[in-house]
């Protein structure tokens, strides 16, 4: 991880930056990690419904956002010299992982489909901030 890439709204990390390879050399392809658990539960249930193949045929019928994506992949591909598309697909129509264009909407920015991914994933956050559970206090 290379720093937050977005935050919730109540301030836990949504989104980390990830670092263009590991500790131990190896490449890590996407910028960008959900890390919101609601939010990677909303985006499972999208997925388990056949979103990556519809939001695939969306892009192959519609011409604009085929070319937003394309817009969105080269940024993503310019981010610390990374050159892979968003969620790392050698074929950047190939959707892959609704997860990671959520993920570069939120982090990024001015991503038509990742917006469309969150407004589907609605709602974006949880309403009581219960991630919070999850985090470990440091040892003193």
């Amino acid at each position: 991880m290379a720093g937050v890439g977005a935050r919730c709204v109540y301030g836990y990390p949504a989104v980390t930056q990830q670092a263009p390879t590991d500790e131990r050399g190896h490449p890590f392809p996407t910028a960008f990690y959900l890390t919101c658990p609601h939010l990677v539960k909303q985006i499972d249930r999208l997925e388990s419904a056949g979103g990556v193949v519809r939001h695939e045929q969306r892009v192959a019928e519609d011409p604009e956002l085929a070319a937003s994506l394309d817009r969105s992949n080269a940024r993503h591909a310019l981010i610390d010299d990374r050159g892979a598309a968003i969620a790392a697909n050698t074929d950047p129509r190939r959707l892959k992982c609704l997860h990671a264009h959520a993920a570069f909407e939120l982090a990024a920015g001015d991503h038509p489909l990742g917006a469309d991914v969150l407004r589907e994933a609605a709602p974006r956050w949880c309403d009581d901030g219960r991630c919070a559970s999850y985090l470990v206090e440091p040892a003193n």
